[in-house]
């Protein structure tokens, strides 16, 4: 069991949003949640749920499997009773957390994305570390005392 997260809400988008607008959607909310834009904020999770998002979203199979998901989660009948059934299991858990997929290929890609979300991710913030470090360097590199023409370092 995992957690069923709002895809359509992370990426701030309606359900029937077309694949241009949601590809829209992503990168406005990569930039908006980039580790560059948040320097004193961890973003990694928040970056993470949204290539997670987009992942399933962009994959039309993999998007009409999770509609049907995202529909029966969010009948009444259903999240009531799933919310019951959490709620009997610990007092700590939210609605969404430990949900059980009706559809296991689902699940499995819903797993399979997170993972590749986070490796995702990490190469990003290690790029802009790498981007970072050298674009520092080359900064300090380049500094020099305009008023004796020599490099202060």
């Amino acid at each position: 069991m995992i957690l069923f997260k709002d895809y359509y809400e992370i990426l701030e988008v309606s359900s029937d949003v077309n694949n241009t607008e949601l590809r829209k959607a992503y990168l406005k909310q990569v930039k908006k949640w980039h580790p560059d834009k948040n320097i004193n904020f961890d973003t990694t999770e928040k970056m993470q749920d949204i290539v997670e998002a987009n992942l399933i979203l962009s994959d039309s199979e993999s998007r009409v499997k999770y509609d049907r998901e995202y529909l029966a989660f969010n009948s009444p009948k259903t999240f009531t009773q799933h919310k019951e059934s959490v709620r009997a299991k610990s007092t700590h858990k939210t609605a969404n957390e430990d949900y059980s997929f009706e559809d296991q290929l689902l699940e499995t890609w819903v797993r399979n994305a997170r993972k590749q979300s986070i490796k995702i991710t990490q190469e990003l913030i290690e790029e802009l570390r790498l981007h970072f470090t050298n674009g520092l360097k080359g900064a300090l590199d380049g500094m020099f005392n305009f008023a004796t023409g020599k490099k202060w370092f």
